[in-house]
């Protein structure tokens, strides 16, 4: 019996789903990295690493003082503040409004649904830990 490998197919098929593939190795890989630092919170022993990246960013001599420029830190201090769920509920909000006057009805529902499974997923995770 011979075998028939149809060279054409098998490049197409590999060239359409490598995108594919990479996303799902990409995930993977992050829930194995969430994974593994789950694991060091649980058994208390994350304080070392979170000590030394901490410190990473301070002076040796003196730990009060944040290496860089004086704009760097507000800039970082700020960032963190655009995550809270008060300025991402006005950010939906206004994409949402958005999309329903481009008349882009289904994208419209998207957004609040994936935020509301994202909110519903942080929550619980963030009590755990």
């Amino acid at each position: 019996m011979k075998l028939f490998i149809n060279v054409k197919a098998l490049y197409r098929f590999i060239k359409c789903n490598l995108f594919f593939a990479f996303n799902i190795l990409l995930c993977l890989s992050g829930f194995y990295i969430f994974a593994t630092l789950a694991s060091e919170i649980l058994e208390d022993e994350s304080f070392g690493i979170d000590t030394q990246i901490l410190l990473f960013f301070r002076d040796d001599l003196n730990p009060e003082i944040s290496l860089g420029p004086s704009w760097l830190h507000e800039m970082m201090r700020d960032m963190k503040a655009l995550g809270g769920i008060g300025v991402l509920t006005i950010i939906t909000v206004a994409v949402i409004v958005y999309l329903v006057i481009l008349k882009e009805y289904m994208q419209a529902i998207y957004i609040p649904t994936s935020a509301g499974t994202g909110v519903f997923f942080k929550q619980p995770s963030k009590d755990s830990f």
